[in-house]
Formats: C-alpha cells, structure tokens, sequence
C-alpha cells in the first residue's frame, strides 16, 4: 500500500506540473510509463526520453507505438551524464530499471550476475538543444547517476526553470561517489527549492530511498504565497 500510495503521489506530482506549452523530459525512462504519461497529455509539444538499456529501449519503444505518441517522442539510446563520449553499463537481465554506470548497489539487484554494455552518453543540455526543446518538467531516474545527470543539465534549469521530480538515493549516492546532500545543494545553487515528495514537512535526503520535487524558487515562491503555507504540495 505505501508503495502505491508513494507512485501515485510522483504520478500526480508530475501530472500537475507538465505545462501544455512546454517540453518534457524523462531521464531513466525505463520501458516508457512516464514518457507515455507525458506524451499523452503534452500532444503539442514533445517529450524526451533516455534510456541507455537494450533491454528496456525495445519495450520503450513499442509502449510508444503502442500508445500513438511515436510523433511527439524523442528517444536518446545512451546515458545523460556531465559529458559527451562513451560509458559502460551494467545490466541485470530482466531488471533493466536498476541498470547503472556506476556501482550496481541496490538491494534488488545487488550480487546478482550483470552483463555490460557500452553505450553513448551525452550532456542534457546538448540533447535539449540538439532538438530545440524547452522543457517545463523533467524527470530523473538515474540510479545513483543524478549528480552527473544534473552537471550536465545546468544551462538547461537555469535557461528554461523545469519543474524536476527526482529519485533521491542516499545509500545509493554514496556508492556511486556522491549524496543526497551534494545533490540537494547543487539544485539550491540553481535556484531551487527541494522536499520530500511524499512527505513535503520533512527535510530532503533523510531516507535511503526517496523522490524529491524540486521547484525554481520564484515559483515556490509564488506558489507558497498564494497557499499561506511553505507547502507546495496541493
């Protein structure tokens, strides 16, 4: 129940801040919930997804067919990272959704055999600009990659201020030379508020595991004035 509850709340998070005039993009998009999600409600504009897993790319792709939105979908088969070249990552068969460059150390796949792949890794900011988007939500799914994720994507939160809800990983940060901490503090020096999605009166970075919402301050503060309230949950 805790965990439907929680995927309902990142469900409704991102429902409420896609913009119809804007962009969106899906980074760990896995086999395409979110882009799918995205693509049906934003149908004049488009949606970004990256994935770098075989595996998940051919299931991506036909949830995209599937659901009519090959049209307003972009799909990036590599990683988004702090530059532009090659990585190697590392696959457990059948559980591409853990699918890393870095540490394989969740729980769920930790020990288990893996396979590894090399694929393309490019900077959020080139793809953004490659396909001349201008993104009002991003999502980021990254394993523990989300520090590079996000020093790759500075020109592309400072110039076009996204919404971005966040996996949140301590334990998974740690492991892949980061934290919770150094990833809050990097979206604060954008510009940025950061809670806890679930829980919006605790601070972020307490648990293990966690999805944060992050907010350009103007708007947090904009929002946070018209509720009477530092909540910026609805």
């Amino acid at each position: 129940l805790f965990e439907d509850d929680y995927e309902l709340a990142i469900i409704r998070d991102c429902l409420k801040y896609l913009d119809s005039d804007k962009d969106a993009v899906d980074v760990g998009a896995n086999i395409g919930f979110y882009t799918v999600l995205f693509a049906k409600n934003l149908p004049g504009r488009r949606v970004l997804a990256v994935e770098p897993a075989p595996g998940a790319l051919d299931r991506l792709k036909q949830n995209i067919r599937r659901n009519g939105t090959e049209k307003n979908t972009i799909v990036f088969e590599g990683l988004a990272s702090r530059a532009s070249g090659f990585a190697d990552i590392k696959i457990v068969a059948g559980k591409e959704e853990y699918t890393t460059s870095g540490e394989l150390a969740h729980p769920s796949v930790s020990g288990q055999p893996f396979s590894v792949v090399r694929v393309r890794m490019e900077r959020l900011d080139d793809l953004v600009r490659l396909h001349g988007l201008e993104p009002g939500l991003v999502k980021i799914d990254a394993e523990g990659g989300e520090k590079g994720v996000l020093e790759g994507a500075e020109k592309t939160l400072a110039k076009h201020r996204p919404v971005v809800v966040s996996e949140l990983s301590d334990y998974l940060l740690r492991r892949n030379g980061s934290s919770s901490a150094e990833v809050v503090g990097m979206f604060e020096r954008l510009g940025y508020v950061v809670v806890n999605a679930l829980r919006p009166h605790e601070p972020p970075g307490r648990r293990d595991f966690e999805d944060v919402l992050c907010l350009p301050r103007e708007r947090w503060e904009s929002e946070s004035g018209k509720k009477g309230t530092m909540s910026c949950r609805g």
